[in-house]
């Protein structure tokens, strides 16, 4: 795994225990994968670097995607795009306005003003009908907008959930379920539904979350709880909460956080004043300005002294304090860092 670095407004690459293997000298840098990492030379001059900094696929692109996404990578030469492999071989023909990334070997494409479409790796459209805005594909789904409501269709581009719902409330399918909103009279009212298009939870509640193991946070006019689905078991209503994740979440009452496990047990109280969802076994969370991070207990990994701190993957955080940016591990060794 590498980690992007900046200094003097260049960009170059550091391992896991903070080596520079490649130095600071390219004008932006993508997310680094096992197929290499986009580097861009000039504002208009793109390519693809390995592990030690050399060009693998020269920078001869007007603009390049930042990642490569089941092996292909979007690619801009002109105004047109297409995509090329790993080895930048041109696959799919730069014949589109725009491309996003592979999710589940399907991408979207632009091919004309409020009009996109589906293929797949082999550059074969999926469907006949070209949608005025569209998402990538999750679950076996993707959100597609028809006369500024949003629908579903299968990878076979196939509209199997009519369009009926807020474009811009509803979300990504995620367990074989999709939160959805509409709205009733300037009110915003969401619920549940399934790959069917069947209600799970009605149109009731002011807000829903994305399903994590069977569990979905639901918001009501009177505060947030979390509901079991398929059985639709709930918990207690709290004042706020965060989506669950790890099997943990946090949960606001008589202002204060706590921390509860997936079957509704409290384990902690923690004296923050904002919280993050966990992720790899800990959280993110705010004290007077200043952040650090806790356990699944609420016992603090850090000191509670950053100014910023970004999960990255784990293993390694990044983080700002004062003029001083860079990387930290879970022991708070600062394994790079510049200043400002």
């Amino acid at each position: 795994m590498l980690y992007p670095i900046e200094r003097n407004n260049k960009f170059g690459l550091i391992n896991r225990l903070g080596e520079e293997v490649v130095s600071p000298r390219f004008f932006g840098l993508g997310t680094p994968t096992k197929e290499g990492t986009v580097a861009t030379v000039s504002g208009d001059s793109f390519g693809v670097i390995d592990h030690t900094g050399t060009f693998r696929i020269p920078a001869i692109y007007k603009s390049l995607g930042n990642f490569f996404s089941c092996g292909l990578l979007s690619a801009a030469r002109a105004s047109k795009h297409g995509y090329i492999d790993v080895n930048g071989v041109t696959v799919i023909d730069f014949l589109y306005l725009s491309a996003s990334h592979f999710s589940e070997d399907r991408a979207s494409v632009k091919t004309g003003d409020r009009q996109y479409s589906f293929l797949d790796k082999s550059g074969r459209i999926n469907g006949d009908r070209k949608f005025e805005q569209v998402r990538f594909y999750s679950d076996g789904r993707a959100g597609v907008v028809l006369n500024g409501k949003m629908g579903f269709v299968d990878l076979n581009g196939d509209l199997v959930i009519e369009p009926r719902y807020d474009s811009l409330a509803t979300g990504n399918f995620s367990e074989g379920h999709a939160f959805v909103c509409e709205l009733s009279k300037t009110v915003l009212k969401c619920g549940l539904i399934n790959k069917s298009g069947n209600a799970v939870l009605p149109l009731d509640f002011s807000g829903v979350g994305s399903v994590y193991k069977g569990i979905v946070k639901v918001s009501h006019f009177g505060g947030t709880a979390y509901v079991r689905v398929p059985s639709l078991d709930h918990s207690d209503l709290f004042d706020d909460a965060t989506d669950f994740c790890d099997s943990h979440a946090f949960v606001k009452t008589e202002q204060a956080w706590h921390i509860i496990d997936s079957e509704f047990e409290v384990k902690g109280r923690v004296d923050y004043d904002n919280v993050n969802p966990f992720r790899a076994g800990c959280a993110i969370v705010e004290k007077d300005s200043k952040e650090g991070l806790v356990d699944f207990h609420g016992a603090a990994l850090s000191s509670i002294d950053f100014d910023e701190l970004q999960h990255i993957d784990g293993v390694l955080y990044e983080f700002v304090r004062g003029r001083e940016s860079g990387y930290i591990d879970l022991k708070e060794n600062v394994v790079w860092s510049s200043r400002a």
